[in-house]
């Protein structure tokens, strides 16, 4: 028995951040607003934990408040299940008319068009979940009576409509916060923040935190991701921003020079012979003229 492989997950002790917000029974009408000094450290947590998933070319493209598990201990935030995560760096696997992630987390190019998914559609359904802390709401829901088709009308306003501001529903929320979260809600991909990174130092220059014996703003423990294979990774300090994520360098992966070339030894080949293929033909035609 001491050969056979295992799984070990680390065990979170505490609800999941839409309990938080609505109750154990989920009644999605009745959500309570975090406090906001509270709704910010779990962001700030959460967004730690996503911009080093994309620094790592993953794009998370599930993130609603049932994946972010609370632990009651340290009041930390776990991001989970990275079940449809995607690496940005890989092939794209997702097929046409192949839709990824949760209707009312979902962004509008995931909607529209799945297979342009990147890291900016992580910043929009973030953005849905730091509405619901702040405001005890989703932007866009539906009604009582409204349709027979929930999932249809919650598609159409991610796509048409603007949602209110956060204020609408908590008075408390300053004018500043309720900018960032619409910020992120962006329709168009380009007009969000450039990425997770950037949506937490928005977060992080909101002065309403608690100073720190040592100076600047005590965001709570840092954030923790669980991954797939129960490993726990602890993000490091916040690299600098990757333009659309480009492949991490060889350092940064662990590949060595000689392990780099060999999976990209297949895409020369294919270069080189058709280059050759190409050459042959030219002299071909020019020796029949």
């Amino acid at each position: 028995m001491d050969d056979l492989p295992a799984i070990v997950f680390y065990y979170v002790d505490g609800p999941n951040l839409e309990q938080e917000v609505y109750g154990p029974a989920k009644l999605i009408d009745q959500g309570t607003p975090l406090p906001l000094d509270r709704a910010l450290r779990i962001a700030a947590q959460v967004l730690e934990a996503l911009d080093y998933a994309h620094q790592n070319c993953y794009v998370h493209r599930d993130v609603k408040s049932s994946n972010i598990l609370i632990e009651s201990a340290t009041d930390c935030a776990f991001l989970t299940d990275f079940g449809i995560v995607l690496n940005v760096a890989g092939p794209r696997l997702t097929r046409a008319g192949m839709v990824s992630g949760s209707v009312p987390y979902m962004s509008p190019e995931q909607i529209t068009s799945p297979m342009n998914v990147n890291l900016r559609s992580d910043v929009y359904s973030f953005g849905v979940v730091m509405y619901e802390m702040i405001a005890g709401a989703l932007p866009y829901r539906v009604e009582p009576g409204e349709t027979t088709d929930p999932d249809f009308l919650i598609k159409e306003k991610h796509l048409k409509s603007e949602p209110a501001p956060p204020s609408r529903w908590n008075p408390a929320i300053p004018a500043e916060l309720d900018r960032i979260v619409l910020r992120a809600l962006e329709k168009q991909p380009d007009r969000r923040f450039l990425g997770c990174g950037d949506f937490l130092r928005h977060i992080r220059e909101l002065d309403l935190g608690t100073p720190s014996p040592g100076g600047g703003r005590r965001t709570g423990p840092v954030t923790r991701i669980v991954a797939a294979e129960g490993i726990v990774l602890k993000p490091p300090p916040l690299p600098a921003l990757i333009p659309d994520y480009l492949p991490p360098a060889a350092e940064e992966t662990g590949e060595t020079l000689a392990q780099r070339f060999m999976r990209w030894l297949p895409w020369i080949l294919f270069g080189v012979s058709g280059l050759i293929l190409a050459v042959a033909i030219a002299l071909h035609l020019a020796a029949r003229g």
